[in-house]
């Protein structure tokens, strides 16, 4: 049918230019690339330069002929044969009934006329304009050329051929467990590993090879003390080597398992040791087995410690037991401990003097210090039956020692105190009056003498001192000794 159309077209184009007239050609038309399509009521058409500018000129010329030139006429898909050539594209305006008409990409010699528009090949190989090398061959194609490679396998890559790698073409090798291998201007399909291709060519495939039956797997089959530490199990393309209980797999070989490597796989207080297949547990060092428990052993109490014998003590810890020297001596407590000089440290036995003894000291306290622990301190004299200070006189603490010191109103020397003396002496009489708040002595004829005892303290370890009294007149001891025996209500054991 569309032949038949074809020829109808030829017939009635032939028919037009026969019977009617052609537009007359615009001469010297520099800007005509564009043509205007008319078609008659037969199917007749005819097509003529134009331009924007013209182009209704151009209809007007077409309609006085008897051709319609309807606006916007799809001259370049509904009469895509007539409107411009082979070889050529056609560019129709979508607002007007003119196209334009231009070859397509590529070598090719351009005829325009005012009423034919036609695109002529150009032979490149024959003219010799192509880029191909000795590797390929030249082939010309409409509008261009093409480079044929001389050797199989390979591909022009635009400067030369060179080898195609065919493994990246889609349905190659397609058999299963099978790889693709590109060689130089061809290819090869070969088996995975773990894999090898049937003996039987008729179909071809890739086959597992079992390694654990003809011997290749390397898998540890060892017998140890009668058991075999492990075997061979083949899987597709590949094999395992599996150990037996008691083994674990290092690679192609069973190592036996090592128990305790796990912490927990002993009681607390034991031992692990690994054996051959299994392990066993007994009880650390310091402890020995109580039962099914390991218990502490009592190294101090059982005399089975290493402590030094003399001067040292065992102190007994969980799992063992520690050795420390006694207070007073000095060392690691199992070869020696010697005695400390406590006494070359300073500041020992203040007020006293130290002496040392094996493992300790002791202090004797000078005279007025008493010894309280391994100190000496002040003894209060005055809080220790007042010091044997009179009644009448006030008894003061000294470091080591005490003073004292008569009341207002006395006089002595703290140890003895009596009441203050006044002497008046008139021209007939000598009047001798007590004074209760002060003591003074005054005469007409001379100043009265001191009191007539003196009492000087000596100290002595004891707790108080002893007195001595000493003389001072004679003629007045018997009336110092009767005063004396008036306050004291005990009599000194001195004689006068």
């Amino acid at each position: 049918m569309e032949k038949n159309l074809k020829l109808f077209s030829v017939s009635l184009l032939m028919s037009l230019t026969f019977f009617h007239p052609t537009v007359q050609a615009q001469e010297n038309c520099a800007d005509c690339q564009y043509y205007v399509l008319a078609i008659d009521t037969s199917g007749s058409f005819q097509r003529g330069f134009s331009t924007p500018e013209i182009a209704e000129t151009k209809r007007a010329q077409f309609t006085s002929l008897g051709f319609l030139t309807p606006n916007g006429i799809d001259a370049c898909n509904t009469y895509r044969d007539i409107a411009c050539g082979e070889n050529s594209v056609c560019t129709a305006d979508p607002d007007s009934d003119y196209y334009l008409c231009n070859c397509i990409a590529g070598d090719l010699n351009e005829t325009r006329t005012e009423t034919k528009y036609t695109c002529t090949d150009i032979d490149e190989c024959k003219l010799e304009t192509d880029n191909c090398d000795s590797t390929s061959v030249c082939e010309n194609t409409p509008g261009s050329f093409q480079c044929n490679c001389l050797t199989t396998g390979y591909a022009w890559n635009g400067l030369t051929c060179e080898d195609f790698d065919e493994c990246t073409t889609e349905g190659i090798c397609t058999m299963e467990n099978s790889f693709c291998e590109n060689t130089d201007g061809s290819y090869i399909c070969s088996c995975k590993e773990g894999y090898q291709l049937d003996s039987d060519m008729s179909v071809p495939r890739c086959l597992d090879i079992d390694e654990c039956s003809i011997g290749s797997d390397g898998c540890d089959k060892r017998v140890i003390s009668g058991f075999i530490v492990g075997f061979c199990s083949n899987n597709p393309g590949s094999y395992i080597c599996v150990c037996n209980d008691g083994f674990a797999s290092n690679g192609d070989t069973c190592e036996d398992i090592d128990e305790c490597e796990d912490p927990n796989v002993c009681a607390v207080n034991e031992v692990c040791t690994n054996t051959f297949m299994s392990y066993t547990c007994t009880c650390k060092a310091g402890y020995e087995l109580d039962g099914t428990n390991c218990a502490d052993v009592d190294e101090c109490t059982m005399g089975t410690h290493d402590c030094a014998m003399d001067n040292a003590g065992c102190i007994n810890i969980e799992g063992g037991f520690e050795c420390s020297c006694l207070d007073g001596y000095t060392g690691d407590g199992k070869t020696s401990c010697t005695d400390i000089d406590e006494c070359a440290a300073a500041g020992i036995c203040a007020n006293g003097e130290c002496n040392n003894l094996d493992g300790t000291y002791e202090c004797t306290c000078s005279t007025g210090f008493s010894s309280e622990g391994k100190l000496c301190v002040d003894i209060d004299e005055c809080t220790l039956g007042h010091g044997n200070c009179h009644l009448n006189a006030e008894c003061e603490n000294t470091e080591g020692s005490f003073t004292c010191a008569c009341k207002d109103g006395f006089q002595g020397d703290g140890i003895s105190c009596e009441a203050a003396i006044t002497t008046t002496t008139e021209p007939a009489s000598t009047t001798t009056s007590i004074a209760p708040a002060s003591t003074t002595t005054t005469s007409s004829n001379e100043q009265t003498k001191p009191p007539y005892l003196l009492l000087k303290m000596y100290r002595s370890n004891m707790a108080f001192p002893s007195l001595q009294i000493i003389r001072y007149n004679d003629r007045k001891r018997k009336s110092a000794r009767k005063r004396m025996y008036g306050r004291l209500s005990f009599k000194p054991r001195c004689r006068f």
